[in-house]
Order: C-alpha cells, then structure tokens, then sequence
C-alpha cells in the first residue's frame, strides 16, 4: 500500500492511542554488546502511535512486571505512519525512523535476557498486563530469572548475546544467526512515502465546505475519493478529484462540499494508486449552522437519525399505529439510536413540527 504524508497542526501533538490489537512490531535483531536492538513493522501502523518496550521481566502467573527496576522505552511512530516491511535500528538516543522516549535498554551480556513489545503501559500489579498485551517478545542468553515469554508470538533464540533473523520464519530459533562477538547488523529501512501531503484542511465557507490539500510529490498515483459521515465512523464517498498530471513541483487540490448538513460534518480523503490499492488521510471535521431550515435525516435508517436546524428540547417518537415508543430530551447536534426499533414507519414530533422516517 502506498502511503500519504500530510502536516495538520493538531498532529504535532503525539496521540498516545494504542493500536486496536496487539500488532506489528516484531524484534528482528538484538545486540547487547552495543545496547541496540532492531524493530520491524509487520503491519501498516499509524502515525503517533506509542509501543511500549522493556527488558524487565514479565510473570504469567501474575500478569505483570517484577518491578520495572529495569530499562523501558516509548517508541513512536513517525507522524506519517510507518509502513509493514520497515526496519528500525534503537540505539543510544535516537531511533532512524520515529522516536523514543526514555533510555535505551541495558541489555545483559551474561544469563538470561528479555525484550518485550507492548501496546500498554507494562504495570507492576497483577491482573494488568496481560499476554495479549505483549506484542513480541524475545529471550536470549543462559541462566535463570529471565521471566516468560507469552505462548504467542513469542521465540527464545538460544545462548547468544548478539543475534539478528534472516529468514522466512521469525518464531523458528533456527533461523537467527547468533554469535558472541559483535556481529554486523541488518541496514535499517524506513520505506519510501510515493505521495507526500501538505496543508491538509477543512473550511467552513458560508453554505459550503472546503476541502483542501496540496502534495509535494506524486508517484504512480491515479485519483482522490472524498467521504462524508455525520459521526466520524461510517463515511459515504461524494466526490472525485483526478490526479493533476500535467503540473509539476507542489499541486494544490480542492473539493467543494455544496449541502453540509447542520452540525457536524467528518470528512476524509482516500488516495487511490495506480494499482488500485488506497491510503485514508485523516479525518477532519466541522460545524454547519445550516441555513436556518429544520429537517430530519436520514428518512431511511437502520441505527440513526439527525435532525437540523433545532435548539435543545424534548422529542416524541410514535410508531405508525400511533403508539408512543421514546420520548427523551434532545441536544443539539447528537444522533438519536434507532438501531434497536422493529422494522416499520415512525413519526418525531418536537414542538409542533412532525418529521417521518423508515427504521429498515
């Protein structure tokens, strides 16, 4: 997939959102002569998002850490997201692609080693790390008190200090070549961004909306799709902006949005290849005030209606015999859940006014 680099002020600041499952970091190389230890990424990861990595030693009998005496770092992924296939080399105080806080490991020379990748906070108490939470982990070196390694994703590689994964199956203690003796490492590679993003935004514009973008580069890149949603999760396309092929140097794009609804508006750019394969940029949103019309929609539904254009206050909602089914107070600018409602035709009265809508 290719990948989109956009600068938007609100994603100078680091958005320490875990990943939804514990996925994509894998420990691909280690030397604990050097302090340094390689990461790769086996999954498309989002920018700004935070790992949690330590070589203090997990209990599976506890779900937690002994006591964190140890070394731990947060590594962030750089701000435009790191690409499955990418190599990371961590060492002193800089990481080659994204960022660490923290002091890098002291990784042990003699006994039994560990490194952890997790996608929380490694917690001393019980009943809070659980195995799920370990991303990746490795152990290496002999001798006791090295800890557990969850039954998943997990691989002891043998009596080595220093060690690197050169093959086709990571969590086979066959193929990593070990040694010793400091041993040349693996060449880090953060992959390569076709199409690059600037001045990514959202305007409000009267009775309009305005998006608009500029990329500084464009390689085998083929056409944008705009989506627009009313709650930030489910997004319908609306528009189509083709690549500008014939300018050179930074392109500028826009996509007018003529009928906002009142509230507000998410919208989200897709980025189609030339192969077919998409990159989402983020999702941006916007308040509409409308045009002073009041409506409700959508008018066929199976989990929400909006209405535009009304102050707070109560509303009814009367099944098509007439019969009462919800009456609650209303707050401007929230959806009202509909998905638990029989299939059929309903009313909303608020005030005076009366509205229609099909739940499917």
């Amino acid at each position: 997939m290719k990948y989109v680099f956009f600068t938007i002020l609100a994603l100078f600041s680091l958005n320490f959102g875990l990943l939804g499952q514990c996925t994509g970091l894998q420990i691909v190389a280690f030397a604990s002569d050097e302090d340094k230890f390689m990461i790769r990424a086996t999954a498309d990861i989002p920018g700004n998002t935070v790992f949690w990595i330590t070589d203090n030693e997990w209990k599976s009998a506890t779900n937690s850490f002994n006591d964190l005496g140890e070394e731990q770092i947060q590594y962030i992924t750089p701000m435009n997201g790191l690409p499955n296939g990418s190599t990371v080399l961590l060492e002193q105080k800089s990481a080659t692609c994204g960022s660490f806080v923290g002091t890098i490991l002291g990784l042990s020379q003699s006994g039994t080693e560990n490194i952890y990748i997790l996608n929380s906070i490694p917690a001393t108490n019980p009943n809070s790390t659980m195995a799920s939470n370990i991303c990746f982990a490795i152990a290496f070196g002999s001798g006791t008190g090295g800890g557990d390694l969850p039954l998943l994703n997990s691989i002891e590689v043998g009596n080595y200090d220093n060690a690197y994964f050169d093959s086709l199956n990571i969590l086979d203690d066959t193929q990593w070549i070990g040694s010793n003796s400091i041993i040349p490492f693996p060449a880090p590679n953060c992959l390569a961004l076709p199409v690059k993003i600037v001045n990514y935004s959202l305007t409000n514009q009267d009775t309009k909306m305005l998006l608009s973008w500029t990329t500084t580069e464009e390689t085998a890149h083929s056409h944008f799709i705009v989506e627009h949603g009313l709650d930030g999760k489910n997004f319908l396309e609306i528009g189509r902006v083709e690549s500008n092929l014939g300018r050179s140097g930074n392109k500028d794009y826009v996509f007018v949005d003529e009928s906002p609804k009142s509230g507000t508006n998410y919208y989200r750019v897709v980025q189609y290849d030339l192969d077919g394969t998409s990159t989402k940029f983020d999702i941006l949103s916007a308040e509409y005030t409308g045009d002073g019309q009041r409506y409700l929609y959508p008018t066929i539904t199976d989990a929400q209606i909006f209405l535009s254009g009304f102050e707070d206050g109560l509303i009814h909602i009367f099944d098509g015999t007439g019969r009462k089914v919800l009456e609650k107070p209303y707050t401007q600018g929230t959806g009202l859940d509909v998905s638990n409602f029989s299939k059929g035709l309903y009313y909303l009265t608020k005030g005076n006014e009366r509205f229609k809508f099909v739940k499917f």
